[in-house]
C-alpha cells in the first residue's frame, strides 16, 4: 500500500489547475483556511445536532477528503513563489500587468 508521502504528489498535481484559477481569481491562502474552519465547525454541529440519526455520520469521512484538499490547496497557495512575488503580509501578492 503507498505511503501518503507517494501520494501527495499526484493528489497536489490533480489540484494544480484549480489552485491556478484560485490564485487568478486573487484568492489567499488565508481565505482557503478560513473556509475550512467555518466548513469544519458547521459540520461539527450539523453532526451533534443529528447525531441520533447514524446516516450523518457519512459526514466524517467525506468533510476529511474535502478538508485534505482544501489544506492541500491553502499549501499549495502559501508557498508558491514562482506565480508571484511574496508581500510582506506574507499572502502571495498578484503580479503587475506590464
Amino acid at each position: 500500500m503507498p505511503s501518503i508521502y507517494q501520494i501527495k504528489p499526484a493528489f497536489q498535481n490533480l489540484l494544480r489547475p484549480l489552485v491556478r484559477r484560485l490564485f487568478a481569481k486573487g484568492t489567499t491562502a488565508n481565505q482557503i483556511t478560513l473556509i475550512a474552519g467555518i466548513g469544519s465547525i458547521l459540520v461539527g454541529v450539523l453532526i451533534a445536532g443529528f447525531v441520533h440519526h447514524p446516516w450523518i455520520f457519512v459526514l466524517v469521512p467525506i468533510w476529511m477528503l474535502v478538508r485534505m484538499a482544501l489544506n492541500a490547496i491553502d499549501g499549495m497557495l502559501a508557498s508558491s513563489r514562482t506565480w508571484g512575488p511574496i508581500s510582506t503580509s506574507c499572502a502571495i501578492s498578484p503580479p503587475t500587468a506590464p
